[in-house]
């Protein structure tokens, strides 16, 4: 292995703490999501973060650029460390016992020099079957720790996770780093797409994590879009429970025959086919999301409540009770301060003290840029160019309605990630949308209704609403999507309005028009 050597006047110095590192596209610095904005790279990283005699940087020809301004930037930022790369000769398409061979005679030189060293190694640079090959290469050699850096590349101020993946069991090694890895219960929430540093919403995560851990119901409440569904999903990925299944229910808009039916089923199900098996059975062992519970009848409601107290319920022409074991969690719209007004008595006194109410975006503003870069990213990892936004594009976020709260900001950075052409990314804001619906509403002429004995409130609504969908078309130019963002509906709904104007129009099959 030929070798080249910075910083090295210390040499004769024993090396108690070793790293190692390859050198990869995010060496020495990374691009950040925010156009302009670079973060310290995997190394410089755990160079920081971590007490090193030594950093040892191994390339396989693949980036020798970022090989020279790794070792560079290293040795200009710790004067005192000695700095080493060499050449292990090109990796690309060996055999994974080659592979294992060539990192090998690197632990072995380390090893000759000195046989008490601490050999770490930044796993970030390698491909999997160098991975693979340092974790084989772990079991046969004390003294050896694996770690992986994930770094925040939306938040200057969040620091970097370190995981420690692996390390040698035959000798206890001595602690390195100097800060503690990143909560297990932020990981889970930000796999769920539950992001932010408020402390309001910090307070209510903690909240949702130390009620996950017992059996007893939550209700979630907040607006359209606030993340409800997703911290019924943390709560249960939190609790004792997450070996089973979480299944969601949403049985407000059916008859309340067909409610009952789907919460609870009935005695003569099919065990077989599973047909009529009620979700509150299908659950037992695991937890039940039932969403807009204050929209469910009072009957219902109460069963649900005597489900809560007792375990037990009652299905559709069952002769007695049945006994299940399974968690419920609950959501509604109405995020009244004493929850939903539509609770039936018992159901409000068994759930309110366990009431979590989600804060719509615009009581957490600060959190809007980290919720559109936390997206960003999601969606640069199937994109083959990443994009960036720059900051006035996440002033102006910050400062938008977002009445959809994180469902719209998230299709916000979606369309625009899809659409826009260029980069950094134009990001259409809540507040221009907001712009639009006001001028829909002040250019639609609605009169005020005559209420006589003619009067009907639904033919009323339809109206109003055929004019609004109307005049948002024809401000949209016929975009139906932009009609559907004006006037904050589905684009299925402008949809089955327009193919519903069409029906009376249609002729008769075979019929020229």
């Amino acid at each position: 292995m030929s070798s080249t050597t910075t910083n090295d006047s210390d040499s004769e110095q024993p090396v108690t703490s070793v790293l190692v590192t390859g050198a990869g596209d995010s060496d020495p610095f990374a691009q950040g999501l925010i156009s302009g904005e670079e973060h310290p790279g995997p190394a410089l990283t755990l160079l920081s973060r971590g007490r090193f005699e030594r950093l040892l940087i191994l390339d396989d020809g693949r980036h020798p650029g970022n090989v020279r301004a790794l070792a560079e930037e290293a040795a200009r930022r710790q004067p005192a460390l000695r700095v080493c790369a060499e050449s292990i000769g090109e990796t690309e398409g060996l055999s994974y016992n080659a592979i294992t061979s060539r990192l090998q005679l690197v632990v072995d030189a380390l090893r000759a020099e000195n046989p008490t060293c601490l050999i770490n190694v930044c796993l970030n640079a390698w491909k999997s079957s160098a991975h693979f090959a340092w974790m084989r290469i772990t079991y046969r050699n004390p003294g050896i720790r694996l770690l992986q850096v994930t770094i925040s590349l939306h938040a200057s101020s969040e620091p970097a996770r370190i995981d420690i993946v692996e390390e040698s069991r035959s000798r206890e090694t001595a602690p390195i780093l100097r800060e503690q890895d990143a909560p297990l219960q932020d990981e889970l929430a930000q796999d769920l797409d539950i992001v932010g540093s408020h402390p309001t919403f910090r307070h209510l995560l903690d909240t949702a994590a130390a009620l996950a851990r017992f059996d007893s119901p939550v209700l979630i409440t907040g607006e359209p879009g606030s993340g409800k569904t997703s911290l019924a999903g943390f709560i249960w990925r939190c609790s004792p429970r997450a070996l089973f299944h979480m299944r969601v229910a949403d049985p407000s808009p059916l008859p309340d025959s067909l409610a009952a039916m789907l919460l609870f089923g009935a005695q003569d199900s099919d065990p077989a086919s599973g047909a009529n098996v009620g979700m509150l059975s299908a659950c037992s062992g695991g937890t039940l999301l039932v969403k807009n519970v204050d929209r469910l009848s009072l009957p219902i409601q109460e069963a649900l409540a005597e489900y809560l107290r007792t375990g037990f319920f009652r299905p559709a022409r069952a002769p007695a009770p049945v006994h299940v074991n399974a968690r419920i969690l609950f959501t509604s719209l109405d995020d009244s301060i004493n929850g939903p007004s539509a609770l039936a008595p018992s159901l409000r006194e068994l759930l309110l003290p366990t009431l979590l109410r989600v804060p719509p975006l615009r009581e957490r503003r600060e959190d809007i840029p980290l919720i559109a870069l936390h997206y960003l990213r999601r969606i640069n990892m199937s994109l083959r160019t990443p994009r960036s936004l720059p900051h006035h594009v996440l002033h102006a976020l910050e400062a938008g309605g977002w009445h959809g709260n994180i469902r719209e900001l998230r299709q916000a950075i979606e369309r625009a990630a899809m659409l826009s052409p260029e980069d950094p990314l134009k990001v259409e804001g809540a507040s221009d949308q907001s712009a639009k619906t006001q001028q829909l509403l002040s250019q639609t002429p609605i009169q005020p209704p005559e209420i006589g004995e003619n009067f009907s409130l639904e033919g009323y609504l339809s109206d109003v609403r055929r004019k609004l969908i109307l005049r948002a078309l024809e401000l949209s130019g016929g975009n139906q999507s932009e009609a559907a963002r004006m006037l904050r509906i589905t684009p299925q709904a402008v949809h089955q309005f327009l193919k519903f104007q069409r029906k009376p129009h249609e002729g008769k099959p075979g019929e020229n028009h």
